[in-house]
């Protein structure tokens, strides 16, 4: 019984833990995709890349996958260089999971390049990160995902 208390206490403690809050922890990170979006649509490479986890993996559609921030940076350098590229992102969900340490967010990319022939063309683009706080508290891009999305589609829903 001379334990009891002791114990007692360490579940109080343990229930006085800090819980996120939702509404801040969805805020961060609202701030953290706007900022990525930034960098993406300036084509800022080491802006965009100190978005993104050491151990963060892409998958470009039809594409090998690039995984790690070295391969990520080649990546997009490669992919910024591409005469006329010019995006614009428009973000449609943002998710933050209970323990404030996962989330996602569904971005629509209009993504502008020139052809072969010199000519602007637009593809519209259905943009996936899933986010995750790296140790020092910072929401990083762990998974890069998108596809092009059907040919008149004006929305969409992950």
């Amino acid at each position: 019984m001379r334990a009891l208390p002791g114990i007692l206490l360490l579940l109080a403690i343990g229930a006085c833990e800090r819980q996120p809050d939702p509404a801040a922890e969805e805020a961060a990170l609202r701030s953290a995709d706007s900022s990525y979006t930034v960098a993406m649509q300036t084509l800022d490479i080491p802006g965009l890349v100190a978005f993104y986890l050491p151990d963060a993996v892409m998958y470009p559609p039809g594409e090998a996958t690039p995984s790690g921030l070295d391969a990520i940076r080649e990546y997009a350098t490669t992919f910024a260089s591409a005469p006329g590229l010019n995006m614009r992102a428009q973000l449609q969900t943002l998710w933050v999971s209970r323990s404030g340490d996962l989330g996602y967010s569904f971005n629509i990319v209009d993504a502008t390049a020139n052809d072969s022939a010199g000519k602007p063309v637009t593809e519209r683009l259905r943009d996936i990160h899933l986010w995750r706080k790296n140790p020092g508290g910072q929401w990083k891009v762990a998974v890069d995902v998108w596809n092009a999305m059907p040919v008149g589609s004006g929305t969409a829903t992950p």
